[in-house]
């Protein structure tokens, strides 16, 4: 079974995107449908970036999820997000 196989059949239980995020950001899911190794590496970029020492409280909502970065701390939303919010500040 490929990982995008795997992807979906756990996305249709909505309690279990959570369980996706360590997995997700640390790139070790690969969604990438061309299989080009160089496509399917934005949530590890993203992580990488919200590192950086001039971003503060870098979150993203996600379907019923809200992720902290960058410690990737995650909360189950009661009510599910169409779409993905990204939001962030930056130190002045």
């Amino acid at each position: 079974m490929t990982e995008i196989s795997n992807l979906t059949k756990i996305s249709f239980n909505q309690k279990d995107n959570i369980k996706l995020v360590p997995k997700l950001f640390s790139g070790s899911i690969y969604t990438s449908r061309t299989k080009n190794k160089k496509r399917g590496q934005g949530l590890p970029s993203i992580k990488e970036c919200s590192e950086n020492q001039n971003i503060k409280n870098f979150v993203i909502i996600s379907n019923n999820v809200k992720i902290t970065l960058p410690t990737l701390e995650s909360e189950l939303l009661i009510n599910k997000f169409n779409g993905t919010l990204l939001y962030w500040e930056l130190y002045s």
